[in-house]
């Protein structure tokens, strides 16, 4: 998942994270959390989007994961 431009499932998404996918729907419900509704039944997420988005909220966070990516 280095190409920072990769579409994601609500799966990789949770799984990237480590977090529940009823994380992921609670923070798109309450927190803006970056997403591409394609349907009402497909969402779709942008790596690069979702991780803007933790470094405007959760900065630890955010450089933990840029660090183990290298």
């Amino acid at each position: 998942m280095r190409n920072p431009n990769q579409l994601m499932t609500i799966g990789d998404v949770a799984f990237y994270l480590q977090v529940k996918k009823t994380t992921i729907r609670r923070w798109i419900k309450n927190e803006n959390f970056p997403h591409i509704r394609a349907n009402p039944c497909i969402l779709r997420f942008i790596k690069k989007d979702i991780l803007k988005w933790l470094q405007e909220r959760h900065t630890f966070y955010v450089d933990t994961i840029v660090r183990d990516e290298k």
